[in-house]
């Protein structure tokens, strides 16, 4: 029983998730309600409240379950020198296949400079990291800026396709 009960707060949970994101590629936040939301996945307010305070907090559990699924993907990423490009270009985009509702609003629609900026700032993180692991000595100054256009390329290749 405990089993199934589990299961049904992961159907609700998603259901709830997966319409909000569905509301958010027609609307912006401010013009959307937790009835609305209710209405449009057939569910109680008060299911909804059970889980999350108000949208906001389902949207920063969403922006949650993302960076955290990205963290993983770069984390779980080929680091060989030989496949260096391939892998983080594969794993990036692979990632954005699967969140791509959520990142066409992210990025695109409503552009949420902080969870960007966040997703830029973890990115810099893994790549001093694995270039400190393979021991290349490098002017990290020079480095931050090749990250940092590096790193708005691909947001500019990953928004222009998301808008497409």
């Amino acid at each position: 029983m405990e089993k199934q009960k589990d299961y049904r707060i992961q159907v609700s949970k998603q259901m709830i998730k997966e319409g909000f994101i569905e509301l958010l590629q027609k609307k912006s936040i401010r013009e959307i309600t937790v009835k609305e939301l209710c209405l449009h996945v057939h569910i109680n307010r008060s299911t909804f409240y059970t889980y999350f305070f108000d949208l906001y907090d389902l949207l920063n559990h969403i922006e949650q379950e993302m960076y955290d699924d990205l963290k993983y993907t770069l984390d779980h990423c080929s680091y060989e020198m030989a496949d260096l490009d391939n892998s983080i270009y594969n794993s990036i985009f692979s990632f954005f296949i699967r969140h791509q509702k959520m990142g066409y609003v992210l990025l695109c629609k409503d552009a949420d400079a902080k969870f960007v900026h966040k997703v830029i700032e973890m990115g810099k993180l893994k790549f001093f990291e694995v270039y400190e692991g393979m021991g290349i000595r490098y002017d990290r100054m020079k480095l931050e800026y090749f990250y940092i256009g590096v790193s708005n390329l691909y947001i500019g290749i990953i928004s222009h396709w998301l808008n497409s």
